[in-house]
Order: C-alpha cells, then sequence, then structure tokens
C-alpha cells in the first residue's frame, strides 16, 4: 500500500519534469533559430593605405573586393567581413565581421564613403560603414532568394545579382538595387531614397557614366537610361543586333563602359549617344582605355582602335610560353604566363609594366583561373582544377584557392 502511494505521487513529478524539459527546448530552440544579427565592430584603427608592388602575396580562402587599399571585404552564405592589412599573405583575424540569420548574402557592393552594402535574402539592404563595420543605413528591397556562390564567396562579391554602384552627375555616390521588380536608388552614405521605378527585363541591366541602363522588353534593340542621381530618363540606345550584353564593368555590372550585341559592340558617347565600336565585337575582345585588346594567339596579345579599328600595338610572351589575358583594370592590363607569372602590360603601347613569379608553393600546379579580380594594382585569381559541376573539395585547387599578387 505505501509503495503504491509514493508511484502515485511520482507521476505528477515526473510530468512536471517533462513538461519543463519540453519547455526548455523550446526556449533554447528558439534562441538557435530566431533571426538575429551580430556585429562585431572594428577595434583598431582604420589601417594605413598599402600600395601594390610586383610580388606574389599569397593565398586566401575567400574572395576579397579591394577597399581604399585598406581592407579586404568577403562574403559567405550568412556573414560579410573584412580583414586586414590588403597585402597580408593570408586570411588574418576579421577586422570587423557582420553576421545574420537565417538571411543569406545574396550579393555585396562596395561604394565610395566607403560603404560595404550587402543584399539578403529577407528582402533587406544593409549598409555598413567599412572603416568600423557598423551599420551605416538599411532598406527594405524585396530581395528573395539563397546564396549561390561556392565557399569563396566569388560570385557575391565579383558577380552580385540587381546591385549596382554608380556616380551621379552632382559626383555623390549612389547605390542601386532592382530586386523585386522596382529600381531603387539610394544615396551612398545617407541610404536616403533618391529614386524608384518599375524595372525592366529580368537580368538585363546595369549602370554606365553616371546612369542606369535596361534593356526594353518589347524591343530588345533598345536600352533604356534613367539618370543614377535623379532617375530622370536619358536619350534612349538604339543598337543593332539586339540582345546586348554589359562588358567592360569594373565589378559585376557596375559602371561598363559598353555593350555588345550578336553583330557589333556600342561605346557611350557624349550626351548618351551610343557610338559603334566594331573592334570590340569579337566576344573575346576588352574594352581597355580607347583599345580593343584580344589574345590573337596562345602567345600574342594585340590592341585595337575600339571605334576605327586602326591598328594599336602588339605584345607577345617570351620564349613562345603560352599567356592568357584575365583581368584588367584603368591603366593595367593583367596577362598570366603559363600559370605562373603575372606580367603588367601598359595599355597605352603594350610595354611591361612588371613582371613577377611567386614562389612555386604560393602558385602550385594543374589549376586553372576562374574568377579574376583586379583593383589598385592587386590581382585575386581564383584557382580550380575540377568541372563546373563538381563539388567544392573537388574543384577548387586547393583549401585556399584565392590567389593574391601585386602589380
Amino acid at each position: 500500500m505505501e509503495s503504491g502511494r509514493r508511484g502515485a505521487l511520482s507521476w505528477p513529478l515526473i510530468t512536471g519534469a517533462v513538461v519543463g524539459l519540453l519547455l526548455a527546448t523550446i526556449v533554447v530552440g528558439y534562441r538557435v533559430l530566431a533571426p538575429a544579427e551580430t556585429v562585431d565592430p572594428a577595434d583598431a584603427p582604420y589601417p594605413a593605405p598599402v600600395v601594390a608592388e610586383p610580388r606574389g602575396y599569397g593565398q586566401l580562402s575567400n574572395a576579397p573586393l579591394v577597399v581604399d587599399r585598406r581592407l579586404r571585404v568577403y562574403a559567405a552564405e550568412r556573414r560579410i567581413w573584412a580583414d586586414a592589412p590588403v597585402d597580408a599573405r593570408a586570411s588574418m583575424t576579421p577586422y570587423w565581421a557582420f553576421r545574420r540569420w537565417p538571411a543569406q548574402v545574396l550579393g555585396v557592393v562596395v561604394a565610395p564613403g566607403p560603404v560595404v552594402v550587402g543584399a539578403w535574402s529577407d528582402g533587406k539592404l544593409v549598409a555598413l560603414d567599412a572603416r568600423t563595420g557598423r551599420e551605416a543605413w538599411r532598406a527594405e528591397v524585396g530581395s528573395t532568394g539563397a546564396y549561390n556562390s561556392r565557399r569563396t564567396g566569388a560570385g557575391v562579391v565579383y558577380q552580385p545579382a540587381h546591385l549596382f554602384t554608380a556616380t551621379a552627375a552632382d559626383g555623390r555616390a549612389v547605390v542601386l538595387s532592382s530586386w523585386g521588380g522596382t529600381v531603387r536608388a539610394f544615396d551612398a552614405g545617407s541610404g536616403a531614397l533618391l529614386w524608384s521605378r518599375p524595372r525592366g527585363c529580368e537580368s538585363r541591366d546595369w549602370t554606365v557614366d553616371g546612369a542606369y541602363a535596361t534593356v526594353d522588353c518589347a524591343q530588345p534593340t533598345t536600352v533604356d537610361l534613367f539618370d543614377a542621381g535623379t532617375g530622370t530618363a536619358r536619350p534612349v540606345w538604339r543598337l543593332s543586333g539586339g540582345d546586348p550584353t554589359p562588358i567592360a564593368c569594373a565589378v559585376g555590372h557596375s559602371d561598363c563602359r559598353a555593350v555588345r550585341t550578336s553583330t557589333s559592340a556600342w561605346l557611350l558617347g557624349p550626351g548618351g549617344a551610343a557610338v559603334e565600336a566594331s573592334a570590340l565585337a569579337p566576344t573575346a575582345a576588352w574594352l581597355v582605355g580607347r583599345f580593343a585588346v584580344e589574345q590573337t594567339t596562345p602567345t600574342v596579345i594585340t590592341a585595337r582602335d575600339a571605334v576605327t579599328g586602326a591598328p594599336g600595338w602588339t605584345w607577345q610572351s617570351r620564349d613562345g610560353a603560352a599567356a592568357t589575358l584575365i583581368a584588367t583594370e584603368p591603366g593595367r592590363i593583367y596577362v598570366l604566363v603559363e600559370q605562373r607569372t603575372l606580367v603588367t602590360v601598359n595599355p597605352l603601347d603594350g610595354t611591361e609594366l612588371s613582371r613577377v613569379t611567386p614562389q612555386p608553393e604560393i602558385v602550385g600546379t594543374g589549376w586553372r583561373p576562374a574568377h579574376v579580380y583586379a583593383r589598385d594594382g592587386f590581382v585575386a585569381v581564383e584557382r580550380v582544377r575540377g568541372p563546373e559541376n563538381s563539388v567544392d573539395s573537388s574543384y577548387f585547387s586547393s583549401g585556399e584557392p584565392v590567389l593574391l599578387l601585386g602589380s
């Protein structure tokens, strides 16, 4: 009898313990899964600028954006962060970091200020002061989707979707988003909405010469232009060939200097007029300054006037070594020779500005370049070896697949 009474009394205790355990599990689950943001701001002075030198710096795990020659900014599925100095041979302890959960990074751009702006899958545009890592402003832009880059993050920093930068006629920096069926332009410094309008065709927009450009869906040979600072319509481009693709862009589809159609290519002339540049028509041609630069053989690179087609200069690799034109930026053309030597060529006359062959253990062997980024004399090369559809462990050349070089 006494034993039965003890058993009867234990059931409430057991039930209470089970309920308490369930409540604790729910609380812990909510804390883990609830939306959250974490900011680890900079706790050191803004680093001094670094001048690029012609040498191999090292290897990185992630693809960097160079900011002010002071920071390297990276992105992963749920965070954006920076490290310094720019010329560090390996990834460093973050200078600042910004994380969000469960939102994912869809694209990142850098605007003068400097401001690092990220588009997130929950519809938010969040701008961070690059000097501190603290939030500068945020806006709702209707961005949706999922992180679609591999583990280096190169896709979201070098080809950000629906996210652009531009410089308005009055000199102010502008960030534009075309997510959610609407184009929105924001002052990069304050986040103030400058203008908005319905967007054009899906994934067929870019910025050029202080303007937002979009293909007219009903007339693919027409490109509509809107002033980046005011949204005022500019004279449209009417192009032959249709299906224009932006080329010669600073990063992604921002600050592009030309478009290529199926039959020719076009530059933006004074007053928004489209000037045909037939020398840019070949898909392998790069626009550098006034020249269309093209690799005509595995060892030879030639330049022609982009508009007139008049011959410019010729560069040839030494001793018949195979060369690949991998990137350009104002004042520099970058050529990779036999996947181990970076040659910097002057786009004015084809002369060599520098030549650097890093140590073999830095460069590695048996790889090919994928994403390549050049800024202020720094060159980041994403090295891959496997087929496009392979998993990351087979696709990339190593655990630190991004080669950082200087010119």
